[in-house]
């Protein structure tokens, strides 16, 4: 219950404070374009101590290589641990679930165990564009 509470906290952050809404021309008023999909992926350490953490470490290296390419190929629009190192939160736009679990699932750490992940779909309402 805890986590479900907390996933929709952070929907709700991702939507309200990240990302305001897009302005469209008089045109694209008109004929307002579909929402996009996003997925929200939590990405939980399996480790339960510094020992198990350690044997993870090579595939650690390999998943942080693995997360910038994906985000150099315009699939991952944030990821990073939260800052209690709980888990790590990714949020991808793609085109379908399947793509997203692909991603995630070809992720090295996640191959090796180091991370479980949970994943919600989210349709991009209100979307800004980057900074």
């Amino acid at each position: 219950m805890q986590k479900r509470r907390l996933a929709g906290a952070l929907v709700a952050l991702l939507l309200v404070a990240g990302m305001g809404p897009r302005i469209f021309s008089a045109t694209q008023a008109q004929e307002p374009k579909p929402a996009k999909l996003y997925f929200l992926t939590l990405v939980h350490p399996t480790w339960k101590n510094a020992e198990e953490q350690a044997r993870f470490a090579p595939m650690l290296k390999e998943h942080g290589e693995y997360v910038k390419k994906q985000f150099e190929a315009g699939k991952l629009v944030v990821a990073g641990p939260r800052l209690d190192g709980v888990y790590g939160i990714d949020v991808l736009e793609v085109d379908s679930a399947q793509e997203a679990r692909q991603i995630m699932e070809n992720d090295p750490a996640v191959k090796a165990g180091a991370f479980q992940l949970e994943m919600h779909a989210i349709r991009g309402a209100f979307v800004r564009p980057l900074r």
